[in-house]
């Protein structure tokens, strides 16, 4: 387990990495409909963004689901730790899905 600032650094890096791709307008705008999410993983940590541009058209549901294509059709994620950032998946406002390794 890693200590409390590195793990809030690991945090901030990831969420901040996670809207850069996604675009800094695009979460703004979508502020109010988007969900950030972490956890920690061995080697630092996994993190999350999702953004819905129509949240108005959903069920609502106390379930959240972070890989709902329904639910956050806009979202990247990634992991941090020493080696930097990896992103793992991002599906960013052009509609382009991008998996990056």
């Amino acid at each position: 387990m890693m200590g409390k600032d590195l793990l809030h650094l690991y945090v901030q890096m990831g969420r901040e990495a996670c809207i850069f791709r996604l675009g800094e307008d695009f979460v703004r705008k979508h502020a109010d409909s988007s969900s950030f999410a972490y956890s920690e993983t061995e080697d630092g940590v996994w993190c999350f963004l999702g953004v819905d541009d129509c949240p108005g058209n959903k069920e609502l549901s106390d379930q959240l689901i972070l890989d709902s294509k329904s639910r956050f059709p806009y979202r990247c994620s990634c992991t941090v730790s020493t080696r930097g950032v990896d992103y793992i998946e991002c599906i960013a406002p052009s509609n382009k899905k991008i998996y990056l390794v």
